[in-house]
């Protein structure tokens, strides 16, 4: 916390989940509510990132670091990220209207799937999906919870339980259900950050089942079920490096309003694990 004249002008704060921290971002007053001069935020936001960063590296118990600064603009932070043997990942934040699409979507499924909204006993089955689509993914380098079951469903719990990005919406938020299998092959995840806005926290689909048009179908459906909820545009966030992903958006409508970093840090380096995540 940075107080300045007994003010408080600025914070930025972490949870720790075993020998994980996450940071979350940095919040800081641009100018004093009465106008009385303040420290430039810029100098401020770093003084407390300065902090909190030399403060976690400096604890034995933690072995990684992971922040995603969405309010700050790529690389603003990021010379100072590097120096300290942070890894830089650009993700695009962005986002689409829906003002004039009324009309609900059409498609067709194979006969042996069903397109559904969520339900809470679909957890155990989104888990082992979303571990799988991401094994070796770039974002499975951002988020570790994306590389287990386990971890991924405490994601799961964080996003539908918890409230971690938004109030989940399980009206907007669908599945593909194979009947064969009794498994889930594809899914979108939403939820609401505010009366007018909704946001898609995750969408993954089976690598058997992609190129079939299955997530441009969720993305359709989302979509209509946020304009029914009132919301007056979406917004998701997707890793720079995720060009297919990121070309699937824009032909929706999406556009990126905004581009930020995540940030890593790990022990042993994010490069050596990355290398061993391809062995």
């Amino acid at each position: 916390m940075a107080i300045h004249q007994n003010r408080v002008i600025g914070y930025t704060f972490c949870v720790y989940e075993d020998t994980k921290a996450v940071i979350g971002d940095i919040f800081c007053l641009s100018e004093a509510p009465h106008g009385e001069p303040i420290p430039p935020a810029p100098i401020v936001e770093q003084i407390l990132l300065r902090h909190l960063t030399e403060l976690l590296l400096h604890s034995p118990g933690v072995d990684r670091i992971e922040s995603q600064l969405l309010l700050h603009a790529s690389g603003f932070h990021g010379e100072f990220l590097r120096d300290l043997g942070f890894t830089l990942f650009p993700r695009h934040f962005m986002v689409q209207s829906l003002e004039g699409r009324w009309s609900e979507p059409r498609f067709e499924l194979p006969a042996e799937l069903e397109l559904r909204s969520w339900r809470d006993e679909d957890m155990p089955s989104a888990a082992r999906l979303i571990c799988d689509c991401y094994d070796k993914h770039p974002d499975s380098l951002i988020n570790d919870q994306y590389r287990s079951v386990h971890g991924a469903m405490r994601f799961l719990n964080n996003i539908v339980r918890y409230s971690g990005c938004g109030v989940f919406s399980p009206q907007a938020s669908q599945v593909v259900y194979d009947r064969r299998s009794e498994t889930l092959i594809a899914l979108l995840l939403g939820s609401r950050v505010s009366a007018l806005s909704g946001h898609i926290t995750q969408l993954c689909v089976s690598s058997a089942w992609r190129q079939r048009g299955l997530a441009r179908i969720l993305l359709s459906v989302a979509a209509y079920k946020f304009l029914r909820l009132g919301a007056g545009e979406i917004s998701l966030t997707v890793t720079q490096a995720n060009q297919p992903a990121i070309d699937l958006y824009q032909s929706e409508g999406y556009r990126c309003a905004h581009a930020f970093d995540a940030n890593v840090w790990q022990r042993r380096g994010v490069i050596s694990f990355l290398q061993n995540l391809r062995a």
